[in-house]
């Protein structure tokens, strides 16, 4: 059995982490929209980032979890690359927003060090299994 208990940990919780993320992002968004002056293009394009974010971050995880659970490069490769949009997308909320509070940016360090981790764990096990051990 190749497959890592402390990635499916990290992907696990990783995945919980996520969807508090995203709900506090979406509220925080509502909350900019109501209290700040949000220029109207701006925030249709932030709202469309956040959605194809969770939809990139969904088939990561996913085909993290399959492909670990699995022992199977394919899945495991898919979600190493889906790492790149999903990690430009959480510098866009932490860097590159119309506003940006405090709480996105603890919010969202916390999140690109959650995949990062995932990432390096990822490729580990792709290493093992495309050997065929540890």
């Amino acid at each position: 059995m190749k497959s890592s208990l402390p990635y499916q940990i990290l992907l696990h919780l990783g995945s919980y982490y996520f969807a508090v993320y995203m709900l506090v992002e979406f509220l925080l968004l509502m909350y900019k929209t109501i209290i700040l002056p949000y220029p109207s293009g701006n925030i249709a394009s932030e709202v469309i980032l956040l959605f194809l974010l969770v939809v990139v971050e969904l088939c990561r995880i996913l085909c993290g979890w399959k492909g670990n659970l699995t022992e199977n490069t394919g899945p495991m490769i898919v979600s190493s690359v889906l790492v790149i949009p999903s990690v430009l997308a959480v510098l866009y909320v932490l860097l590159w927003q119309t506003y940006v509070l405090r709480l996105e940016l603890i919010l969202s360090s916390v999140q690109l060090t959650i995949q990062g981790l995932q990432t390096i764990f990822g490729f580990v096990c792709l290493l093992a299994f495309s050997r065929g051990g540890y």
